[in-house]
């Protein structure tokens, strides 16, 4: 059974997240493998190495031949930014490509369920 823990650094966003949640509950996670990057986590349970908890997009970029993508309950919401120069107002052509990585997004999602 594979039971080690691959975590986040816990100044990531996520790993952050976790380590309050399961703190919150009592519950300290105990891990020997501590990565910064979530492609790297995805890459060492694909390896078979243990298990990690990713966002949405590195979980469905995981190789399903090799991995089981399970989602944590309670669920975790996560937002997504555009950075842009403050300097220079959003063109056409941007605008046009917020709207298409926000629908992309989306169905990424939804592909998860």
């Amino acid at each position: 059974m594979q039971s080690e823990l691959i975590a986040m650094a816990e100044d990531d966003p996520l790993g952050h997240m976790l380590h309050n949640a399961s703190e919150a509950e009592g519950r300290h996670l105990d891990s020997r493998i501590t990565v910064q990057t979530y492609q790297l986590a995805r890459a060492l349970v694909e390896a078979g190495v243990g298990m990690t908890a990713v966002d949405p997009f590195t979980a469905a970029s995981a190789d399903r031949t090799r991995v089981k993508v399970r989602p944590l309950a309670p669920s975790m919401s996560i937002q997504l930014y555009l950075l842009t120069s403050a300097s220079a107002p959003l063109a056409q052509a941007a605008r046009r490509l917020v709207t298409y990585l926000r629908d992309a997004a989306r169905a990424n999602l939804e592909s998860l369920e």
